[in-house]
This record gives structure tokens, sequence and C-alpha cells, in this order.
């Protein structure tokens, strides 16, 4: 359904736990940084634009929840966006989210003059030319157009809140384990640190991830953050103890044999062979 929804609109669908934890982005390929649309790669060149964003989507996925209906609103950058909860009987079990669209009347140079509001930090791939570009190629649609798109989405959610596979799987352990490690993958966690959140004795969680995901909580954390590291390598130029440290390894050569053992390559010979940003010589 949601396929359909993308195949006629064209708008990526985003997946976010009720916490406002992005779970997946659905129809939508990343291939490196030149695979994102131009909000995101402003995200990855300036932190106000991304705590910016972070605040706004928030305050959206809060309205959402506390109507129980759509939201539809414009960001802090002018465009378009939209929050629609999934409901289980009374509970918000997940949100779907479109946006970043551009109205018609938006300013034609707009692309350089938030690169230059924001701060953005120009790279060898990405400047105020390169996201002029960006911004002229986002979708652009009126407030009707992306209200049809809206109620059509609200429809989707309306069938997936319906489904009986959604309301077990929002019981399962693992569904709160991986909710739980994908908000706190730049934390320091324990298993008994998820046993607390998610209230379970540790021994319980513990025969619970080896049952559902046939892995242990240590193994399961190390994997998700294997894949952020492979994603901030392709993305950024940010050096390898940096993202070593960003995700809880104190020590870099451990997080250099783990990256290697998960990914079966050195962490320069994945952002050489991803295509990721080169650093530039001191």
């Amino acid at each position: 359904m949601l396929r359909d929804f993308y195949r006629i609109t064209g708008l990526p669908i985003g997946i976010y736990d009720p916490g406002g934890i992005l779970i997946e982005l659905s129809f939508c390929q990343e291939d490196g940084f030149s695979g994102l649309n131009y909000c995101e790669r402003c995200k990855l060149c300036s932190q106000r634009w991304s705590d910016e964003c972070v605040r706004c989507d928030n305050d959206a996925f809060e309205a959402a929840r506390t109507s129980g209906n759509p939201y539809i609103y414009k960001c802090t950058k002018g465009f378009f966006e939209a929050v629609v909860p999934i409901r289980s009987g009374e509970d918000t079990v997940l949100y779907l989210m479109i946006g970043q669209v551009r109205p018609p009347e938006s300013d034609p140079q707009g692309g350089r003059a938030l690169f230059r509001r924001y701060a953005c930090e120009a790279r060898e791939d990405f400047d105020e030319d390169a996201a002029q570009v960006a911004y002229e190629e986002m979708d652009c649609m009126d407030a009707e157009t992306f209200g049809a798109h809206v109620r059509m989405l609200e429809l989707c959610a309306q069938k997936i809140g319906s489904d009986e596979f959604l309301r077990r799987s929002q019981r399962s352990v693992s569904a709160g384990v991986m909710r739980y490690v994908a908000a706190n993958l730049y934390h320091t966690i324990t298993v008994n640190d998820a046993a607390e959140a998610l209230n379970y004795s540790v021994s319980y969680l513990s025969h619970a991830i080896a049952r559902e995901m046939g892995t242990t909580f240590t193994q399961y954390v190390n994997a998700c953050r294997v894949a952020e590291a492979k994603r901030l390598l392709r993305l950024t130029n940010m050096s390898v103890e940096k993202i070593a440290h960003l995700l809880q390894y104190n020590d870099v050569a451990y997080f250099v044999r783990r990256f290697k053992r998960e990914a079966g390559m050195t962490c320069t010979e994945y952002r050489e062979l991803r295509g990721g940003p080169q650093r530039k010589p001191r």
C-alpha cells in the first residue's frame, strides 16, 4: 500500500516509532551524499539546520499524537511537511511522515539563501551553487495537492493500524529492543539499561533477544553501530577516530577491528569503495 502511495506521488515516506525515532525511509535509495535531497544534505552540513529540524519534527509528532489526526504544516525552512499517526485502538503505535516539498511561491533563489542563512559548511561536492540545483530539484506542489496526498496517506495509515500483524509486532520484545537501540545509538548502553527501560528482567530480555533475534544484545548493538559508521563514512568526511568516539568506542583500534570483522574491509577501504567524501589534507 505504501509502495503504491510512493508510485503515485513520488514522495518518500519516513516511518517513525512512537518516540519520533526514524525506523525506515521507505522507497528512497540512499546512494551516498549525492543521492540525498536538498534538506538531508544541508542537515549534514549545518548543526543548526539539523537541530532546528529535530525540534520542528518533535513538535509535529506531538501535535499528531495529541489530536490523533494528520498534522500538516510548513517547517521552519518554509517547506510543506505532514505527520500521519498510525493508531491501534487508542494508542499511537507509529508515525508516517512526508515532506520537504517546496511550495510554488517559494523564493527562486532559496537554495543559496538558506545555505547561507544556516551557515552550511561547503564541501567539494556541495557548495552554494550545488545547493541551489538541489533546491530546484525538490518536489514542488501547492497546498491543495499536498493536502490530497496527506489524505491518501491517512487511508494507508488506517489500514495499517487495523492490521493484526502490526498489533502483534508492537508486543514483541525485539521491536522494543530495536527502538531502544536506535534511540540510544550515540550513548553508552548496556543490556541492564535496556532491561530497565523496557521493564523486563535482564535474564528474560537476554533470552528473548536470543530467541527472537538470534543474537545477543551486545552483538546487536555493535552491528547497529557498524551500520551507522558505514552511513557516516559514506555521507561525511569525519575521521575514523571521530566516528569511533561518537559511537561510544573509546578504543579506536577495537572499533577498527570490529568494523573490519563486520564489513569485511577497513573503514578507509569502505569509504573509497562507496564513494564517500575524502578528507582534505591538513
